[in-house]
């Protein structure tokens, strides 16, 4: 009786040995189990990456931002501008294989092993590792949410507040908020709303306060993984972290990081910020000064002996005041419908994946009742 089962043993291991070499042509290749091949195949070689963008510090910097020095104090200047190539398959299969287990993410990539330790994000991401900084959200408990969001706002009691839209935000805190659900902490959509971890990002950005940014890499990292239709974030991170750690590029299909990938001056003008000499500025402190000259210029000092009632100055602004608060509305609509659009098509592409797997079970089910006839 022993002796067949050495035998099948020995059969087992020589197919075992013959698969794994079948496995080098392809990108299913480099996953070392049949089951993971599967998986890879119908839900993750198509996965979509989220568009990298990059920023030039040095550019806000000469057009008088002050929040560049409070991006410098954080260290993630070097990660906020990185460039170069990044490989998708590469960046599928390290997202793929990404596991945490003992307070350790590691993945495996063309049978590279490969641990997001302080080495990584010390050498390649450049980010500072300290001991004593903080992890968002777990550190930030008693946030308030909204006393902070309504800090950040143009007009504190403007309506509709807890909708926390980005698009009532002061400039500074609205460019701020764009860098990171685009680049510290990407998402796929709804840019256009300030989630509780924008707001605690920002807040401490603002306050100078140290976050730990290796860890908040690594929870979007693991968070985009287990989420079905996610796109997965930081494509040209994740492609230096491979090459680091010597993973074999040659012959990989690459794109490439383009100067129109920049966040800058086109970037500002689709949030509606007009450029004055050398800096930019909110339209409607435009609007406020054109008016007040205007009305200087029509309307000269009284003479202080003629005293009157109720003037068509004062109908005049009270006209332009409704017009801003119309336009403030219509604003308000457009992200909301935006919104809206956003989150149908996330549930429009969640059933697509469901419909997928369920047809490759159909497919599984059918072929191995196949096999058993």
């Amino acid at each position: 009786m022993a002796e067949p089962s050495r035998r099948r043993r020995r059969r087992t291991s020589e197919v075992s040995e013959n698969n794994v070499c079948k496995r080098d042509d392809t990108v299913e290749g480099w996953l070392s189990d049949d089951q993971d091949q599967q998986s890879f195949s119908q839900f993750w070689k198509e996965r979509k990456l989220i568009k990298q963008k990059f920023i030039d510090l040095a550019w806000y910097i000469a057009h008088n931002f002050s929040f560049p020095n409070l991006i410098i104090e954080q260290g993630v200047q070097h990660f906020m501008e990185l460039r170069g190539r990044y490989y998708p398959d590469l960046v599928r299969v390290f997202y793929f294989n990404l596991k945490f287990r003992d307070g350790i993410f590691s993945t495996r990539v063309k049978g590279v092993d490969i641990v997001l330790d302080n080495d990584v994000w010390t050498n390649v991401a450049k980010v500072h590792v300290l001991e004593n900084s903080q992890i968002v959200p777990s550190d930030f408990a008693n946030f308030n949410k909204i006393m902070v969001f309504q800090s950040f706002l143009r007009n504190p009691r403007q309506r509709n507040a807890r909708l926390y839209l980005a698009g009532g935000l002061k400039m500074e805190e609205r460019l701020l908020h764009y860098l990171i659900v685009w680049l510290l902490c990407p998402r796929g959509s709804n840019h256009a709303q300030c989630s509780e971890t924008d707001l605690i990002i920002m807040y401490r950005i603002l306050q100078s306060i140290p976050l730990n940014w290796p860890h908040l890499f690594q929870t979007i990292m693991f968070k985009a993984k287990r989420l079905d239709a996610a796109p997965l974030p930081y494509p040209l991170l994740v492609s230096q972290i491979c090459v680091y750690k010597g993973v074999d590029i040659s012959n990989e299909h690459y794109e490439s990081v383009l100067l129109g990938h920049r966040v800058g001056d086109n970037s500002l003008r689709q949030m509606g910020f007009l450029k004055q000499g050398d800096s930019y500025v909110h339209p409607d402190d435009v609007a406020g000064v054109q008016a007040d000259e205007e009305e200087d210029a029509d309307n000269p000092m009284p003479d202080p002996t003629n005293v009157v009632g109720t003037s068509q100055v004062n109908e005049k602004y009270s006209l332009e005041s409704l017009s801003r608060q119309m336009s403030e509305m219509a604003r308000l609509q457009n992200e909301m419908m935006h919104i809206q659009n956003t989150r149908h098509e996330e549930i429009c592409t969640h059933l697509r994946n469901l419909d997928t797997r369920i047809s490759g079970l159909e497919r599984h089910f059918n072929s191995d009742e196949s096999d058993e006839f």
